[in-house]
């Protein structure tokens, strides 16, 4: 997940024409084109998956506070599958055989296939982790290796993570939007994957990289691309400084403002990098000692699943934003019946069943300062707040005009219902 300073170099060149396409490609929020379940197989998610990158040993304690943590998914040995069921958690099974090098040894490929007979039936095995960040060209060695484990094993999904929309080599002189899209429609096509994932890490130290201003451009383009698809998607985000001397260090509020602001867009899985290594990673454990960002990530893990079953019923049906736009942002669509009247920054997804408006979630795009917004929703005369405390349902009443009024900590998102 290394992100080298020449792919922000090479990529000046083409923002200017990215932000160009977003705009003018902007669609309103009621027409979303074709879904394509056709990439489906016996795996289906069943609750917003919350999990990290760099799991400490595959023993029980490491186990014990993961859990503890909120984690749900635990990207580790198979040591650690008896740990992941006493506690009630999944494992995303790491191992050296998830290797294209193995579909080229019989050796290799025999103890692949005793590997996955010997953990399919295991009830705390979610999925295998294949690969990080692959270029275009590794696809086809990579799927191969997919669908050898797919036939074997049918029920569970396998990972690969791809790369930012700056790592993506090509020759082609297009609209890098456009070189994206292909990018990851081309994965879907090879792989025909069960969830998309990608990773950007945004706070960087030089305000004049371009990396600083993409945040929501890749949310964009791959919320896009994953609706099309009929998938789900997971944002990798930056919980670390692991390159100390480009990233600035995550501040707990601007962890928040992460989470929020990839399930306003529909993200139905976070996870956070990195949890677990020495200090020269910079993560939130740095030789086994714990930094604050850990506390601050499992208050976010505990909302996460207050939200969870709620936000897995329901399909993100538009989100937009709200003045001054940022790159990749589409503004409040015609016909929108949710209005926000007091001045503020806010991102604001909106949910349903059956592409009729259920629910709404309001983020303070602004991670330094709480905020006040004037919200209204229109022919609604009453609305409930789930509380993160209990999932349950707070009823709020607008005035006669039709408006409330929420406070948003920094970052921060509430999700209400009509």
């Amino acid at each position: 997940m290394r992100h080298p300073k020449a792919r922000i170099i090479l990529f000046l060149s083409v923002v200017p024409l990215l932000l160009a396409f977003l705009f003018l490609g902007s669609k309103t929020y009621n027409k979303f084109g074709s879904l394509d379940s056709k990439h489906r197989t016996g795996w289906s998610q069943k609750d917003l998956i919350i999990t990290y990158s760099c799991s400490p040993p595959p023993e029980e304690p490491y186990v014990k506070a993961i859990a503890d943590q909120g984690y749900n998914l635990l990207p580790i040995a198979e040591d650690a599958l008896p740990f992941a069921e006493k506690y009630n958690v999944k494992v995303l099974l790491q191992h050296g055989l998830f290797n294209v090098k193995t579909m080229e040894s019989p050796i290799e490929l025999e103890q692949l296939n005793a590997l996955i007979d010997r953990v399919k039936d295991n009830p705390a095995l979610e999925g295998y982790y294949i690969f990080d960040e692959p270029q275009e060209v590794e696809f086809p060695k990579l799927a191969k290796l997919v669908r050898h484990i797919k036939a074997r094993d049918p029920h569970h999904f396998c990972f690969v993570n791809l790369l930012p929309i700056f790592g993506v080599r090509t020759k082609k002189i297009k609209d890098p939007s456009l070189i994206y899209k292909d990018y990851i429609n081309e994965y879907i096509r090879q792989f025909k994957p069960d969830l998309l994932s990608y990773d950007y890490y945004t706070f960087v130290k030089y305000s004049n990289s371009p990396a600083a201003g993409l945040y929501f451009i890749h949310l964009r383009l791959m919320r896009e691309c994953a609706r099309k698809a009929e998938l789900p998607f997971m944002n990798i985000i930056q919980a670390s400084q692991f390159q100390v001397r480009d990233w600035d260090m995550p501040t707990p509020a601007q962890l928040r403002w992460q989470v929020y602001t990839s399930l306003a867009y529909g993200a139905r899985a976070i996870n956070y990098f990195l949890y677990w290594g020495p200090k020269s990673f910079a993560g939130m454990y740095r030789d086994g000692v714990a930094i604050p960002l850990v506390d601050a990530a499992a208050l976010l893990n505990k909302e996460m699943k207050a939200l969870s079953s709620t936000l897995m019923s329901m399909e993100s049906l538009y989100i937009f934003q709200t003045d001054p736009l940022p790159p990749g942002a589409l503004p409040m669509p015609f016909g929108c019946p949710l209005q926000i009247t007091s001045p503020g920054q806010f991102v604001v997804g909106v949910f349903g069943e059956d592409r009729k408006e259920k629910a709404f979630m309001i983020v303070n795009r602004d991670f330094s300062k709480s905020v006040v917004a004037r919200v209204k929703v229109l022919g609604a005369e009453a609305l409930s707040e789930l509380q993160r405390s209990d999932s349950s349902w707070k009823t709020v009443n607008p005035n006669q005009n039709g408006e409330f009024e929420i406070l948003l900590e920094p970052g921060d998102g509430r999700f209400f219902k009509f």
